[in-house]
């Protein structure tokens, strides 16, 4: 966890109640920087991560508003 938390890639830590024990967000320039993050994670701390899944967002449109800027 201090990989990640001391990551400028990995923006935020989302604590969950789910299946899954964490959300990482993370921004990466492309798909080579997001993979180097990853491998990271897992080299960093072998045992935490068992199983990723994961979704690539481009952009945010949370309704009533038609756009969200970062």
């Amino acid at each position: 966890m201090k990989y990640a938390e001391k990551s400028d890639k990995i923006i935020n830590i989302v604590k969950q109640i789910a299946p899954w024990d964490f959300e990482f967000i993370i921004f990466a320039k492309n798909f080579e920087e997001y993979t180097n993050t990853i491998n990271d994670l897992t080299k960093t701390n072998p045992k935490m991560f068992r199983k990723f899944e994961t979704s690539i967002m481009s952009e945010d449109i949370i309704f009533p508003c038609k756009e969200v800027y970062f």
